[in-house]
């Protein structure tokens, strides 16, 4: 079985990432922050969770 993963997808969380840059197109996942393109991950943010104590 083949399973196509949609380009604009983030691969870590899944969830629809916004163009960020046009030639290469490059998104940003608003989630987790990962920068991708449609052959995978460029770079791998995460974003600070503050914690409570």
């Amino acid at each position: 079985m083949f399973m196509m993963v949609s380009e604009k997808k983030c691969p870590f969380c899944g969830v629809d990432g916004d163009e960020w840059k046009n030639e290469p197109v490059i998104y940003k996942c608003p989630n987790c922050d990962a920068l991708f393109n449609r052959f995978g991950v460029i770079f791998a943010g995460k974003k600070e969770e503050q914690k409570m104590s």
